[in-house]
């Protein structure tokens, strides 16, 4: 192609993309988005300002989309930027620039504003900002202050650099949010939310069985010129209410009090050091067990020799001696014995009483599973919401006065990604005062993973949002996009039908449309579905003859009605049908004598007719026989199928994908 023909194909491409957007606009522009009726809540991800949209945002934000063009006149659907966190200090690495990305997002904002989509960008929301991460900061402090918050030592691995992958271990003190205390809650909520596609079932397994719980242990150093308690440990058990029979802790060589340093030459190996339990009051030996780990991610467990044969035999060929605290009956069951208060209640009350008053008494036996663990929070980086902790010699860590937030990040000279945190560079931001007692202290340099920033920030904002509007969470879904561009084809050939039966089977599959779609749309968010229930009901209103075309109010109805109801999926297109639509003269019905847009319409609805309709629906068997089937269990698979089992045909199997029953004989 020479250079004039690629300069006019630019031109003319240039040219098309510009009308396109003209036309775009000119329908945009008839969209009111004030809001007037009941009000609806719907919230996308926040993308990373740190680069540019590409194919992901718009699938994912056209789903979003097509939910606030369908609650229409009701709807917030708001807009922000996850602007914290490690992919935008990258990008501050990589192109030797601040890690804010102002630029960026008006960029993003822009490609967002070119697809057309129903954002309220008056209720943007930009995390990097004060007036937003003051409260990812307060709500870190209410955790702190209930004991939901810690800063620990961990053993973690660092990469030297992005290219190299060599790796150093070493122990860092990280924050964490004890989700653990929260396992059984956790568990036990989700019985009060509806099953969505597995979810919730997901969701249970994750967690875990909360059949066990965690003792506080205190570490006591055997010296030979002093008795000093060095550490606070806690361990798990599966067997809570057989804990006054401990007999030791084990923890494993990897374990961060041992600093990776311990050399276990056979399966165990005992040391000087004993666990007081702070419930019990009892001390026991720690055991270096030789394991690389234990069941479910544990790395110290208390070992009681009868609940467990394993912890028995360990106990024996260390010659460990431990109280007997269990009393089998004559009926089988087995009840506390050398227990305290505990003696003489069975093991089931006693699993309840034991974690309970060890609660009470701030000694752990929070139930929890040996699945979840901890939330790490805490990123050696720079670009972050600061973690609201000063370090003072004297009174340890102490929360920031909630008056004083935010805690603002000072200004570095670069970022490298090499090294300390950048913050630790800042002396003046550093140094500061006790808030207790005024005394010299220290700024906690990590700052907060940017899931946290979101995740606590975005759920207030849904929490309060939701007294006064109705909430929704987007799934994705996959379209077809060429099967979609024809459908839209035969829809706007369908709209010039009627510039000026069939019309029972079109008042059907209309009322039959309106009802699958509405269901996807406010039930499981199918798009998909909804989009082939369309392409359905256009099928049908296309070989409708010419005489039910010209003179059929259920052909106008249904038309309309399709109409509306590809509104939310392609608005555009719906649009320029429904300018079309509305000026059909004399009308047959009223419902194109509706003012304003197709999206200021109201929604289509089941005519009473069909809902009340009380004959039976005929499913062909082997083209010789059917069985009748009341409607209002038609769309049942399970209770078509049993209908079908129970029928004189004998055994069926009804497939749950295809409109076909499978016969298996007896033999």
């Amino acid at each position: 192609m020479t250079n004039t023909k690629k300069t006019e194909k630019r031109k003319v491409s240039d040219s098309v993309c510009k009308d396109l957007k003209t036309l775009f606009f000119s329908v945009e522009s008839q969209w009111d988005p004030k809001p007037s009726w009941k009000k609806f809540y719907v919230l996308s991800m926040f993308p990373y300002p740190s680069g540019r949209l590409h194919m992901g945002h718009v699938r994912v934000y056209t789903i979003s989309d097509t939910i606030g063009h369908f609650q229409r006149m009701r709807v917030l659907n708001p807009m922000g930027w996850d602007a914290y966190g490690l992919p935008a200090e990258h990008a501050a690495w990589t192109r030797r620039t601040g890690p804010k990305g102002a630029d960026n997002i008006e960029s993003m904002r822009k490609q967002l504003d070119s697809l057309g989509l129903c954002f309220n960008w008056d209720r943007e929301v930009t995390t990097c900002l004060p007036d937003y991460y003051k409260w990812t900061q307060y709500l870190f402090i209410k955790l702190f202050e209930a004991g939901l918050a810690y800063q620990k030592e961990v053993r973690a691995s660092s990469y030297l650099s992005v290219c190299v992958s060599s790796t150093i271990e070493r122990s860092i003190s990280f924050s964490h949010h004890h989700v653990t205390l929260k396992t059984g809650p956790l568990l036990d909520a989700l019985t009060d939310l509806p099953e969505w596609y597995g979810v919730k079932s997901m969701q249970a397994n994750w967690i875990g069985d909360c059949s066990g719980c965690f003792f506080n242990h205190i570490l006591k150093v055997l010296n030979a010129s002093s008795m000093k308690y060095t550490y606070s440990v806690v361990c798990y058990t599966c067997s809570p209410e057989a804990v006054f029979g401990a007999a030791y802790v084990s923890v494993l060589p990897s374990h961060r009090l041992l600093h990776g340093s311990s050399a276990v030459t056979k399966n165990y190996s005992l040391t000087e050091v004993t666990a007081l339990n702070v419930f019990t009051g009892r001390e026991v030996p720690v055991v270096i067990f030789g394991k690389n780990e234990f069941d479910g991610h544990l790395d110290t467990v208390i070992g009681i020799p009868e609940s467990n044969e394993e912890d028995a035999e360990l106990a024996r060929s260390l010659g460990l001696s431990w109280n007997s605290v269990l009393k089998t009956e004559e009926d089988g069951t087995q009840t506390l014995i050398n227990s305290d208060e505990f003696t003489g209640q069975s093991r089931v009350e006693a699993f309840n009483s034991v974690t309970q008053k060890a609660r009470e008494r701030n000694a752990g036996a929070y139930l929890t599973s040996t699945k979840l663990r901890d939330w790490l929070i805490s990123r050696q980086c720079y670009w972050g919401t600061s973690i609201p902790i000063v370090h003072c010699g004297g009174c340890g860590p102490v929360p920031v006065p909630v008056e004083e937030l935010p805690v603002m990040l000072p200004k570095v000279p670069s970022l490298t990604g090499k090294g300390a945190s950048p913050l630790k560079k800042a002396r003046d931001w550093l140094s500061c005062q006790c808030p207790r007692c005024k005394g010299p202290a220290e700024r906690e340099t990590d700052t907060m993973d940017t899931f946290h920033n979101n995740t606590f920030c975005v759920n207030v904002l849904i929490s309060n949002l939701s007294i006064k509007y109705n909430t929704t969470v987007i799934p994705a879904v996959c379209f077809n996009v060429m099967l979609c561009l024809r459908w839209q084809a035969r829809l706007w050939g369908l709209d010039t039908k009627l510039r000026r039966s069939e019309a029972r089977k079109i008042w059907e599959n209309k009322n039959y449309a309106i009802t699958q779609v509405t269901g996807h749309f406010t039930e499981d968010f199918l798009f998909n579905a909804a989009i082939s229930r369309l392409m359905g009901l256009t099928n049908t209103l296309s070989v409708t003859s010419s005489r039910v075309v010209l003179h059929s109010v259920e052909f106008e109805e249904a038309l309309a009605s399709l109409c509306v109801m590809a509104a939310p999926m392609c608005p555009h297109l719906a649009s320029e049908l429904w300018a079309g639509l509305s000026q059909v003269r004399n009308p047959l019905g009223s419902v194109l004598s509706g003012k304003g847009s197709v999206l200021q319409q109201p929604w289509p609805s089941v005519d009473p007719e069909y809902l009340q309709t009380p004959d039976t629906l005929q499913l062909s068997i082997w083209v010789c026989h059917t069985v009748s089937v009341p409607r209002e269990v038609a769309q049942d698979a399970q209770k078509v199928q049993e209908l079908v089992l129970n029928s004189p045909l004998g055994k069926a199997i009804l497939s749950p994908r295809m409109a076909l029953i499978y016969f298996l004989e007896d033999e």
